[in-house]
This record gives structure tokens, sequence and C-alpha cells, in this order.
């Protein structure tokens, strides 16, 4: 079966359907919902409704790398609490921790073989939670650093007993 896709700005009226307007972050995961809906639905063709938005890159410093400069300056926003919507990744308008899983799954999809998110605890960002993580959380447990990549994987300011802990649920394991 083919199915055909027709990308239209709102506002649109096919075939009589009138749609209500709704704002939602379009990830490839509802992509792929609506894909899926439309081939169970016998649809041949998928009408997406589109305008255009503003979307944060999480590439902060626009150095053309998601790596630990980004990811540092999110953490250190979140710990900070002023919500600056230039690091408001998922557009609910706070600055929190799931901005910091957003980060961690667009740079996952940019920087890793098998795309997928990278995982808390990968302090240094290659893929794998393991001993070298542990070694950077251990180099800097007991400070105020804001830094992800220094081992405050839960965006508190303080690297501590709670970062370790998200380090090690996922020891050894990798992306």
């Amino acid at each position: 079966m083919t199915i055909n896709v027709k990308a239209l700005a709102p506002p649109v009226d096919p075939g009589g359907v009138v749609f209500e307007e709704t704002t939602m972050q379009l990830t490839r995961q509802r992509i792929q919902l609506a894909v899926c809906a439309a081939l169970l639905a016998s649809a041949t063709t998928l009408v997406v409704l589109a305008r255009p938005a503003t979307v944060i890159s999480a590439d902060f410093n626009n150095d053309g790398a998601f790596d630990c400069l980004d990811i540092n300056a999110l953490t250190n926003e979140i710990a900070a609490g002023t919500n600056d919507a230039a690091f408001d990744l998922n557009g609910d308008n706070v600055v929190n921790l799931d901005d910091r899983d957003a980060w961690l799954a667009e740079a996952g999809a940019a920087n890793l073989a098998s795309g997928n998110p990278f995982l808390i605890g990968d302090a240094n960002l290659d893929g794998l939670v393991d001993g070298q993580d542990f070694i950077i959380w251990n180099a800097t447990k007991f400070t105020n650093d804001a830094d992800y990549c220094s081992g405050d994987f839960n965006a508190d300011g303080v690297v501590d007993g709670s970062d370790f802990n998200l380090w090690n649920e996922r020891k050894f394991t990798s992306s």
C-alpha cells in the first residue's frame, strides 16, 4: 500500500473535516504513530498540518556539535532556575529535567550510531555509562558544580550522592 503524505498549513478543511488547532511538539515517535494509525485505518492519504514554529536547537553555542559545552550550559540553567527560554527544548515554558532528557535524546540522535538518547550518567558522552564516568563523578564529588559532564546528572548544582545513584542505576549500560 502507498501512503501519500500531504503537508498543509492551517487553516485547512480537507474534505470538510474540521481540525481543532492544538499546540504540540512533533517528535519522530509521534509522526511514526500517525503513519501507523493511517496504515491501520487503511488510509491512502495522511495529511500533516504544519505551521512555522520556533525550533530551539540543543546546540546552544551554535558550534555545530552537541557536546559537553551544550549540556553543561543547560544543566547550569536548570540549577539556576531562571527558565531562560533559549534552553526550553520541549516548549513547556519551564527549563527542567525534561529539557535535559530532550537534550540527551536530540544529542544521542545526532552523535550516536544507534541514534538512541544518551543515558543519564554518561558524563563523557561516549554512549557508555561506565568506569570512565564514575572517575569523572568521583573527581568532582561533593562540589558545587552544575556541569553535567562533571557529574551533576540531576542538575541541582551539586555533584553528590544523588548523582552517583543516577550513574549507579545505569552503570555498565550503553545507549
